[in-house]
């Protein structure tokens, strides 16, 4: 009879042969137990989690008493085309599907019907709630139902696998939408899997309380010891050093470069990003790459391979980066310097440092403002740093326990996200809703609407920006300003229009599901920078 334990064996030796006893722990408990289960597996970065999805994916086809098949569920598109890649290697394409809000093909899409399937929140969240998006006009005009109970009754059967959970619980809007969908997914016993490096404690409890009250096996995963990747890790030799001086940002950037060695150079946005760009170019006779939100798809593509290839190669050369880089990109360097920002984006950040079989890894980290992270968690995450720099090793998460739970993990509405005050009447009337298995999904939809009259709904308010053969996301600032310099046209109809109407409402429209205008870029578009508003 097949078990888990040898499928993960063979899963295992295709990935890369490495053992990974946190990982065949959890399949092992996954394949005892008796009741739906929610478990937390604390897998530091570069551990190889994609292999519990995989193997539970492989799982199912042959033993469905558990669960039909698995949800693999990412915070970006990017990573999405990853862990398919991964995946599909593995198990072969007819057995994995891609599902994300902007793929074309329709007639298995709007189901999650294969043994992996791997998509984003956002995809997931509205096939949960009903609410199939290429039907949202005819849901809206009570015209269709938009798949509504087949789409959401072919994940509620499905374990679940939350990978990168960190970006759902610390965005905002994210986590109060995240927590609406957990209830309901409790209710009807769904299994869930909550991977992330960097979870607090606050969350932790927060997550026991939930498992406790709905009746699931509860655990939490994370490295021992004796483990053969710790071993290897704690033989790294990171010297992390903090820089608090007089020195602009670029400036002190430009004086840590190494041009013997991969540098990455991590900041919070675009603009600086391309700043340090134009710097390094014109002072360095070095490869430097630039990758950014603002690029599209195919530009971030072939930079993305080009920075693979030289981290493998040990080419000496300098990355300029963003967020972008700090999930699912398999990157090594051997010098970090990055602005400040949050201690689990820092954590992860660090997780981009010595990857591979290097011995030795200088981090630097700049302190800064940190926009657009909230004030009050820079202040924080600095004066902690300042206490536990020396301790923290990125790959080994008992070292930076302490920096996360002191920033993140005893705040009373981290802990349950019911108490922020984003958790309004209306998300409350939400889930009554989601409940109720009467209700359809244009009632579902009306209730949506109403909370995005008074708040972003899981997402940041955004216009999707036509450049070329593509859409870029920019914020309705970011849409105006460029619409002032001449670089964006509103079409509706035929032509041109006027847009005098304020561009956050036309990105309120975008947000529920009315297209009646595009949005195009008209500029001439940059191959090395990107756009930058």
């Amino acid at each position: 009879m097949i078990d888990l334990i040898s499928i993960y064996d063979e899963v295992k030796q295709r990935l890369n042969g490495e053992e990974r006893p946190l990982i065949r722990d959890v399949l092992k408990s996954i394949e005892q137990v008796d009741k739906p289960f929610l478990y937390i597996v604390k897998a530091p970065t570069g551990y190889g989690k994609t292999a519990i999805s995989i193997s539970c994916a492989v799982y199912s086809i042959f033993n469905s008493s558990l669960f039909t098949k698995v949800v693999h569920i990412l915070p970006m598109r990017s990573i999405v085309e990853d862990v398919y890649f991964r995946a599909s290697r593995i198990m072969g394409k007819e057995a994995v599907k891609e599902k994300m809000m902007d793929v074309e093909e329709e007639k298995l899409e709007v189901f999650h019907l294969f043994p992996l399937n791997v998509t984003t929140v956002d995809t997931f969240t509205w096939d949960v709630m009903k609410l199939n998006t290429k039907k949202i006009g005819l849901i809206r005009e009570e015209k269709a139902f938009g798949y509504d109970y087949l789409t959401q009754g072919s994940l509620m059967d499905s374990l679940l696998f939350f990978d990168e959970a960190h970006y759902i619980l610390e965005d905002e809007h994210m986590k109060i939408v995240f927590a609406v969908i957990l209830e309901l997914l409790l209710r009807y016993k769904t299994s869930l899997i909550i991977s992330t490096a960097t979870l607090s404690k606050g969350y932790e409890e927060y997550f026991l309380s939930l498992a406790e009250g709905y009746g699931y096996d509860f655990k939490i995963f994370a490295p021992e010891d004796s483990d053969p990747f710790i071993k290897r890790e704690e033989e790294k030799d990171f010297n992390i050093h903090l820089v608090d001086n007089d020195v602009e940002l670029v400036d002190n950037i430009a004086r840590l470069i190494d041009l013997d060695k991969v540098n990455l150079v991590v900041v919070n946005s675009p603009y600086t990003a391309v700043s340090v760009y134009d710097r390094l170019s014109s002072s360095y006779e070095v490869d430097l790459f630039l990758l950014h939100g603002n690029m599209k798809k195919k530009h971030r593509e072939n930079v993305l391979e080009k920075i693979r290839m030289y981290s493998r190669a040990k080419t000496p050369s300098i990355i300029i980066t963003t967020q972008v880089i700090e999930a699912g990109v398999d990157i090594s360097s051997d010098v970090l310097i990055t602005e400040l920002s949050v201690a689990q984006s820092l954590i992860q950040r660090m997780g981009r440092v010595a990857r591979y079989n290097e011995k030795f890894a200088d981090i630097y980290i700049l302190k800064s403002p940190g926009e657009p992270y909230p004030a009050d968690k820079i202040e924080k995450t600095w004066r902690q740093l300042k206490e536990d720099a020396k301790l923290i090793h990125p790959r080994i998460p008992s070292t930076y326990y302490n920096l996360l739970n002191q920033i993140h993990g005893r705040i009373q509405q981290e802990v349950d996200i019911r108490l922020s005050p984003n958790y309004t009447k209306a998300m409350k009337q939400l889930l009554i809703k989601l409940l109720d298995i009467r209700v359809r999904a244009p009632e579902i939809l009306g209730q949506v609407e109403s909370i995005i009259r008074q708040q972003a709904f899981l997402r940041e308010f955004t216009i999707p920006v036509k450049v070329e053969d593509e859409y870029i996301l920019f914020s309705p600032r970011e849409v105006e300003k460029m619409f002032r310099k001449n670089l964006i046209e509103v079409r509706a109809g035929h032509g041109p229009v006027d847009p005098s109407r304020d561009f956050y409402k036309l990105a309120e429209e975008f947000a529920l599901g009315k297209k009646s205008a595009e949005v195009v870029y008209i500029g001439e578009y940059d191959w090395v920078r990107g756009i930058l508003p």
